[in-house]
């Protein structure tokens, strides 16, 4: 089968899940009512429904997604570099099973939570059924895939990691003015990459053009392929009733 073909029907099988959102935009970031087809700004998120998030909490430390297949850790590790983030989800032995590895970007994006955020509503951008710390500074952490970023200047340098809390960046306010403010430049849910190995001090006004601030140390969460149960993670809206 030749290549596109091949990946055509790779994508094809992979389940995805819809992120939430529900609110449609101008090109001023200004909300408006969702337009028709045809009309300006058509197409967006809000009107493209996906497939449901739905979890089971497996009640050994472990969470199954019903749409993806598969299971994750439920507490994170802790913080680690790319290269040692990658042997610790490879060693793991969590609830009986020793498959675990990093997540490919992909399939931790499937586990951001797009109606959830600090910002807007004062959580990480997960479902509560997965357990979330805090750094020192307040601070959701990132966490680490096992995906290199492969273009720039320092190609295969930095792999990329997934935020389920505030994407920052140092800006330059006013621009020339040599004055930076720590700035939610990307927004939770982002795709951002961090230097695999190196010291965050060596950082103070971040990386690149929005000034990403480097952390290198991110933390774990492990996944598996697996098999699911049928009965779903009450998610926030449904109440589970004692008989």
């Amino acid at each position: 089968m030749p290549l596109l073909a091949t990946q055509l029907a790779i994508a094809a099988e992979q389940a995805l899940v819809d992120t939430g959102q529900n609110a449609c935009y101008d090109d001023a970031g200004t909300v408006i009512a969702c337009p028709a087809a045809g009309q300006a700004f058509a197409g967006q998120d809000a009107q493209h429904e996906g497939r449901q998030p739905s979890y089971i909490d497996n009640g050994d430390g472990t969470v199954s997604d019903l749409v993806t297949g598969l299971m994750s850790q439920q507490t994170p590790g802790e913080k680690l570099t790319w290269d040692e983030a990658r042997t610790e989800a490879a060693s793991a032995d969590l609830a009986g099973y020793s498959d675990w590895r990093l997540p490919t970007i992909k399939e931790l994006q499937s586990l951001v939570d797009y109606t959830r955020s600090p910002v807007t509503s004062g959580i990480p951008a997960i479902d509560p059924v997965f357990i979330t710390s805090l750094l020192d500074d307040g601070e959701v952490p990132n966490y680490w895939t096992s995906t290199t970023h492969m273009d720039g200047p320092a190609r295969g340098d930095y792999a990329v990691y997934v935020t389920f809390g505030r994407g920052l960046g140092w800006m330059e306010s006013p621009p020339g003015s040599g004055d930076y403010a720590l700035l939610d430049v990307h927004g939770a849910g982002t795709q951002r990459s961090d230097p695999k190995t190196g010291d965050p001090d060596n950082y103070p006004l971040g990386h690149g053009p929005q000034g990403d601030v480097i952390r290198i140390f991110n933390f774990v969460r492990a996944l598996r392929d697996a098999e699911t149960s049928p009965e779903p993670h009450p998610g926030p809206e449904q109440a589970v009733s004692a008989e």
